[in-house]
């Protein structure tokens, strides 16, 4: 991929989208909340090689939804807030040969702050969030995307969850982690297994995790960050670990992890949950066992949450979007060169 050095920008200012890539130069961008926080429904392509974001096409309205990439090359949008600020049920799929979506069936329950994951045999695990009524879910289904169908599965979570992360781990399992839902949510992780089609016993879980992130690493393993500290969760001892020390600043609330082709994550953006004007630029490199290094890069490229980060082939990290000061949705594209460290 050779990608041009001019400076992108989306065609629309968006924060709490969906970044999905197409192909090592196109990368797909939906849904989001705009400049006045409404939810929009409009998708573009962002190309890397022309250095151009096109508006292409139409959608529900959805911030904070699900985009999954298919086998096939499609992308399933799912669940996320509409533009009444509900639920939504609608499942869309995106065609990259038509640049068009269209409806390909309905969740069993509308949800919002839910996680979806692309499973080993094809089908996709939708679990946890928030219904109409504004309660929590431990309620769970499962997405055939060959027929748009979902169903509900007999068994849920052991616990309610929204905000939770869900990672699929080297063997199939999914590790899902924290979220809100009741006392004990926070601080326990559960694995479902495909084959059975169960969730497995709760594991403890060191520090209460909402808002955070779970990055699988190199190896195997998943390093989960929240509050300035980390831990990570080991398949073969199925158990998280503590890491030692903390990162500043102790509190991030909307940042990314990105996993860097070396081994290194990279943590960046967030901001205090209760001051919206109070953004936390520094980024943070995590370097797998237990080190953190804070970069010296705090500028306006970097000074968001809420945005959406990706690993491109050629080892950086694209960044868009997001919310900057005052809660204002962001147009801005930004790269992260780790060679260089360097942003731009």
């Amino acid at each position: 991929m050779n990608q041009v050095d001019v400076k992108l920008k989306l065609a629309i200012a968006r924060s709490h989208h969906a970044m999905t890539p197409l192909s090592d130069s196109t990368i797909l961008i939906t849904g989001g909340l705009s400049l006045h926080e409404q939810a929009l429904g409009s998708a573009e392509l962002l190309d890397l090689v022309s250095g151009r974001s096109t508006v292409i096409a139409n959608h529900l309205p959805r911030a904070g939804h699900s985009a999954v990439k298919l086998k096939d090359g499609r992308v399933l949008l799912i669940g996320g807030a509409n533009d009444k600020q509900q639920p939504e049920a609608g499942i869309e799929a995106f065609d990259p040969k038509s640049r068009a979506f269209s409806p390909v069936g309905e969740l069993v329950t509308g949800r919002i702050h839910q996680q979806a994951v692309l499973l080993p045999n094809g089908d996709i695990l939708v679990c946890g969030g928030m219904d109409a009524g504004g309660n929590s879910l431990n309620t769970a289904e499962l997405i055939n995307t060959a027929t748009g169908k979902s169903s509900a599965l007999p068994a849920g979570m052991l616990r309610k969850r929204y905000h939770q992360q869900a990672v699929v781990l080297d063997s199939g399992l999914v590790l899902i982690t924290g979220g809100a839902g009741d006392a004990e949510s926070p601080r326990s992780a559960e694995i479902y297994d495909p084959d059975k089609k169960q969730f497995l016993s709760p594991l403890p879980m060191h520090q209460e995790r909402v808002i955070h992130t779970a990055t699988l690493l190199s190896g195997g393993r998943v390093f989960t960050f929240s509050n300035g500290v980390g831990e990570v969760f080991s398949p073969t001892s199925q158990r998280f670990d503590i890491l030692p020390g903390s990162a500043p600043p102790s509190i991030r609330d909307g940042h990314t992890a990105t996993l860097l082709t070396d081994g290194r994550v990279l943590i960046l953006g967030g901001g205090m949950p209760e001051f919206s004007e109070d953004l936390l630029g520094a980024p943070l490199l995590y370097t797998p066992p237990a080190v953190y290094r804070e970069l010296n890069l705090y500028n306006d490229l970097v000074n968001r949450a809420d945005h959406a980060a990706l690993l491109l082939p050629n080892g950086n990290v694209l960044i868009t979007g997001g919310r900057t000061v005052h809660a204002i949705a962001s147009d801005a594209v930004v790269f992260y060169d780790p060679t260089a460290n360097q942003f731009r």
